[in-house]
């Protein structure tokens, strides 16, 4: 169906919207529940994400500003990743000139298939990001998944594109057959790769949050209140009360004092007796006496807590954030 382009207009907006009312049936017992424990249809953490940017000029900016990040991550001239982008819009452009061409018995993605749908919603949902929940989006790869489903599909079908470019001789040799079937499992690899680069950054944090919370868990007692940015896994394992200070999941009150930065001003509203947070060497010297709770037995050492420890410290002798 993604890919059928004989189907007429009418009849094709009325599946799409068939499809879209079914799929949001789930969520309409959410939403009621939303508006029913919190008084408004988006939950404390949806508004703590939003974040409009400043004004219209921002907006080019803030496009391309995932292209900067992407470059800088994987190490590549931004130059590059330039190219690469244009030309696989380029090469968009060109496949719906293929199939016109070439007719009946090729790869089909003409703009009256389902596919054109999917892609124009996945463009209007980015610059939704972009716009209205910018700071999250740019950084969070879970945002993403839509554009990556879509660069899969595209990307098959302008393989198979090139490949029937080929003379037929050509395609029916054993030696392009083993060529194709290598060039999947390079490109598998690489993506596997990468993938267990990123998750073994996250790992390293994650470990030495672990470490922290098994060792308050051990030798804090448990009537204590506990306060950190991102609370989740120290939470979890430590199996204490942890205010997040990130306004995720919290009331109102808490998400806007988290917006504003006041963050000191939660910790003393809550009483709260143990800050968790990441310190450099810097910070770390600065602690007064009887301040530093326990300190991680080694730095964090990728991401972007590089070369920090993570600390326990009592935050009614010491807090890193400004009063």
């Amino acid at each position: 169906m993604l890919f059928n382009a004989a189907q007429p207009w009418r009849k094709l907006v009325a599946a799409v919207f068939v499809s879209g009312l079914t799929a949001s049936l789930p969520v309409f017992p959410y939403l009621a529940a939303n508006v029913y424990y919190f008084g408004h249809i988006v939950p404390v953490s949806g508004l703590r994400k939003h974040a409009m940017i400043s004004s219209v000029t921002a907006v080019p900016r803030m496009v391309c500003e995932p292209f900067v990040k992407a470059a800088a991550k994987v190490g590549l001239p931004l130059w590059f990743v330039v190219i690469l982008v244009l030309g696989f819009i380029a090469l968009g452009v060109y496949s719906v000139y293929f199939v016109r061409r070439y007719g009946q018995g090729r790869p089909r993605l003409l703009p009256t298939g389902v596919i054109a749908f999917f892609a124009l919603g996945v463009i209007v949902r980015w610059l939704y990001l972009r716009i209205f929940v910018s700071y999250e989006s740019a950084k969070t790869p879970w945002y993403w998944v839509p554009e990556y489903v879509l660069f899969c599909i595209v990307a098959g079908y302008l393989a198979a594109c090139i490949v029937l470019l080929l003379p037929e001789r050509l395609r029916a040799l054993r030696t392009s057959r083993i060529a194709g079937a290598a060039v999947t499992v390079v490109v598998t690899i690489l993506g596997t790769l990468y993938i267990y680069v990123d998750s073994v950054r996250v790992h390293d944090v994650n470990m030495v949050t672990i470490e922290n919370a098994l060792w308050a868990k051990t030798h804090i007692p448990s009537d204590r209140l506990f306060a950190m940015y991102d609370s989740g896994v120290f939470s979890y394992f430590s199996q204490f009360d942890t205010i997040p200070l990130n306004g995720l999941i919290s009331d109102r009150k808490t998400m806007l004092e988290s917006l504003a930065g006041f963050r000191n001003k939660i910790m003393e509203r809550f009483d709260v007796d143990y800050l968790v947070y990441y310190l450099n060497d810097e910070q770390l010297a600065a602690i007064p006496p009887n301040g530093l709770v326990h300190k991680s037995d080694q730095k964090i050492s990728k991401g972007t807590f590089k070369d920090r420890w993570l600390c326990i410290v009592d935050c009614r002798i010491y807090s890193p954030y400004e009063k």
